[in-house]
């Protein structure tokens, strides 16, 4: 198309043509506007040729033309685990990466791309806290043991503790307990809130047995709301307790059994509030058994 526009109709093209070209994995366009048009490309073009994983644009871009690439060509391959592409890039270009190609790296569990990064480039990284947020193990043991850990040493104590919290909340009972073994930074009362929420006793029985830190009432309030009857009943027996607010939760989410449960073992009683909760949320057979 870019041919028969230029010699049939004499058009001439901006930066913008080569920049799409090479977006768009049109190989033969990319080639016929560096041989026959002087407005080249920006370095939009290998930035973007090496998110979409088109390696023979990359390449071409690299052997023919001088505009490069910027930071954000290994941090898009890196997150996208294209292991020839970093490799290429790192050995061909000088542009390096930014920060968060290694923590996209980590974010999505590419632990080769990961270590061959800590190995050969100098930029630090959040990774470890965003690796323990998605379950990534294998990362985490490995930013611990090489010490990429600018992200602990470098914020304040409530920032480096949400790397167990993150772990806590998602139930990765295997960082937790890793993270306890090998770290100092420790967690919050968040983290056993967060796990409590979310349902994962395992972790609130470890982060209970083996810490320190507790949690507050918003763990049984919110287990409550979220259904978590195993959860109510083992933090029951917590000195945080729970505020009204675990009753009327229940009723408003429609979980009769914990209603129950808290009635019955006179953690709690209810009241209208907790009737009119159940009734403003069309949870009827609450309301009723209630009254």
């Amino acid at each position: 198309m870019f041919k028969y526009l230029n010699e049939a109709c004499g058009c001439t093209f901006t930066s913008k043509a080569m920049d799409n070209a090479g977006r768009e994995g049109h190989l033969d366009s990319v080639k016929y506007l560096h041989e026959n048009q002087t407005e080249g490309c920006t370095t939009e073009a290998m930035d973007e040729a090496t998110r979409r994983e088109l390696f023979d644009i990359v390449k071409f871009f690299y052997d023919n033309r001088t505009e490069g690439s910027t930071t954000k060509a290994m941090g898009e391959v890196a997150r996208y685990d294209e292991w020839d592409i970093v490799k290429f890039l790192h050995d061909n270009r000088t542009e390096g990466c930014s920060i968060p190609a290694m923590d996209y790296a980590a974010q999505r569990g590419h632990l080769e791309i990961v270590q061959f990064l800590h190995n050969n480039r100098t930029k630090g990284c959040t990774a470890m806290a965003l690796a323990a947020c998605y379950g990534y193990f294998d990362v985490v043991k490995f930013l611990f043991f090489n010490q990429i850990v600018q992200f602990f040493h470098e914020n304040n104590v409530v920032c480096t503790a949400n790397t167990m919290y993150y772990a806590a909340a998602y139930g990765h009972l295997d960082i937790v307990k890793f993270l306890h073994d090998n770290r100092t930074e420790g967690c919050t009362t968040k983290a056993m809130d967060r796990a409590a929420v979310n349902g994962f006793l395992d972790v609130v029985k470890f982060l209970r047995e083996y810490r320190t830190e507790g949690c507050t009432s918003n763990a049984m309030d919110y287990a409550a709301y979220n259904g978590h009857l195993n959860i109510v009943r083992f933090l029951q027996y917590r000195t945080e307790g729970c505020t009204e607010l675990a009753m009327d939760n229940a009723a408003a989410n429609g979980h009769y059994d914990i209603v129950k449960y808290l009635v019955d073992n006179q953690i709690m009683n209810f009241t209208d509030r907790t009737i009119k909760c159940a009734e403003d949320n069309n949870h009827t057979n609450v309301a009723v058994n209630l009254k």
